[in-house]
């Protein structure tokens, strides 16, 4: 339960990162490196405020090679690399959805914006 803050600033700052990514043609790989390093601070400021003000220690990575203050650790990248890949590819769906459901958008139209 406690991750859930975690996971709701994730959904928030990947689209508030994206596209101002986007307008500037930075391809999706680069922009997922940039999800990547936000999940590492949203993962590393989460576990010391849960350290230090509320005293639990939800994860500890302290024995695990590469790691910083027990907090985040290098083994995830690829993980936190692919989830950032995955979220956006999942809010384009999602915007998708939603435009041709509220608005009777049709996929070709939606295409021809991206364009």
């Amino acid at each position: 339960p406690w991750m859930m803050i975690d996971y709701g600033l994730l959904g928030i700052v990947t689209m508030w990162l994206a596209r101002p990514m986007i307008a500037r043609g930075i391809p999706l790989p680069g922009r997922a490196v940039v999800y990547m390093l936000g999940i590492y601070i949203v993962e590393y400021v989460s576990g010391i405020i849960f350290t230090q003000v509320f005293g639990l220690r939800i994860w500890d990575y302290s024995s695990i090679p590469y790691n910083l203050h027990g907090q985040i650790m290098l083994l995830s990248a690829p993980f936190w690399y692919a989830l950032g890949l995955g979220i956006e590819l999942l809010y384009r769906w999602v915007d998708t959805c939603a435009l041709v459901l509220v608005r009777g958008v049709t996929r070709e139209q939606i295409e021809a914006m991206e364009g």
